[in-house]
Order: structure tokens, then sequence, then C-alpha cells
């Protein structure tokens, strides 16, 4: 063979090479349910004597692809390259609230997806802000969530809570982010689940 035809094939193929061997794979983080996190019934254990329908949250445009958003300035944010949710926040954190309910038993009766029949209750959760914010040389873990609970026949808003919840994480660690996003949500479903056991109980 013509050796100026060999020494493009050799150039393409070392070029090939160097592109496989230079490929960074994409990581992929999952929010979930601290597994040591339990709930304590205030008075006597449920469940509750009502349904309620979990209604898949609403999470801000800005946080709801797979994209990690990092904070940079009061007004500017970026997402991280090569590093995603495993699962979109609104699937995700659906989940994690009907796994909650269901694990302490709340109601006695839990609806979601496809709702036959109307439930006492309707649960909706919102996600304004879900970040980790790098401003003043420090990395934190931010989570800003608001959960309501409206009674279905009136439409009556019967609870509301919100709570924007800052950690600071000890390094720039992702998987420390993912943990400490976990850790606030479930903390602040507990706080809210809380105030529903009272609420519906009073209501009995």
């Amino acid at each position: 063979m013509n050796k100026h035809v060999l020494i493009p094939i050799f150039l393409l193929l070392a070029f090939a090479g160097c592109r496989s061997g230079s490929e960074v794979s994409t990581q992929h983080y999952l929010l979930e349910l601290p597994a040591e996190y339990e709930f304590i019934w205030e008075g006597e254990p449920g469940p509750l004597p009502a349904s309620c329908e979990v209604i898949v949250p609403d999470v801000v445009a800005a946080y709801s692809s797979h994209r990690i958003a990092v904070r940079e300035a009061s007004h500017q944010i970026r997402y991280f390259g090569f590093n995603e949710w495993a699962i979109r926040p609104d699937q995700v954190f659906h989940k994690m609230v009907i796994d909650f309910l269901k694990e302490n038993r709340v109601f006695e009766e839990l609806a979601y997806g496809r709702v036959v029949m109307p439930a006492d209750y309707v649960l909706e959760t919102e996600i304004i802000n879900l970040e980790a914010d790098n401003r003043q040389e420090v990395f934190r873990a931010r989570l800003h969530v608001e959960f309501r609970l409206i009674e279905n026949v009136t439409g009556a808003l019967l609870l509301i809570h919100r709570e924007d919840r800052m950690e600071t994480l000890e390094g720039r660690n992702l998987n420390d982010f993912a943990g400490a996003v976990s850790r606030m949500f479930t903390e602040e479903l507990t706080v809210f689940t809380e105030s529903i056991t009272r609420e519906v109980n009073r209501n009995q």
C-alpha cells in the first residue's frame, strides 16, 4: 500500500485512541429517604382515619431537569457538567413523600397516580430552590420547600409549611450534597406530618 495512504490512516487511528481514552463518564446522584430516619408519633400512633392524595411536586423550572444547579452569584446559576440527578426532582420527591407516608402509616388510605375516588385531603409540594450554593467560598446545600394540605371537598387550605434550609458541607462533594438535600427534605416533611396529625385528629 502507498505510504501516502498509510500515514492518514495511522493519524486517524491515533486520534480515535486519544478520544476514547479521554472520555468522561457522567456521575448520577440519587435523592432518597435516609435509611436511619424514624418518624416518632405524637400521642396515639396512626393511621389517621382519612384518605390523602399525594400530588406530583411542582418544581421551579430552573431545577426541574436532571441537571444539578450551582449558584455562583445572587442572580446567577450554572449547571454541573458530567454530574446529574439520577431521577428528575419532581419524580423523586413524589416517591419520597409517598414512601414516608406509607412507611409510617400516616393515613388509612393513600392515593397517587390515577385516582378513582376523591380523597379526603390533598397534599401538595413545591420545590422553590434546589441548588448547591458556592458563594463566599463556602459550599452549601440549599433546599427551599413548601408543603400544603388541602381539604378536598371545600378546597380549603388547612396547613402550610415552608422552610428555606441551608447546610454547609465540609467539601465540594456532590454525594454529600445529595445526602444533605435528602435529609433536609425528610426533616421538613416530618415537621409537616406532625402538624397534619394534630390537625386531622382535631377535626375528627
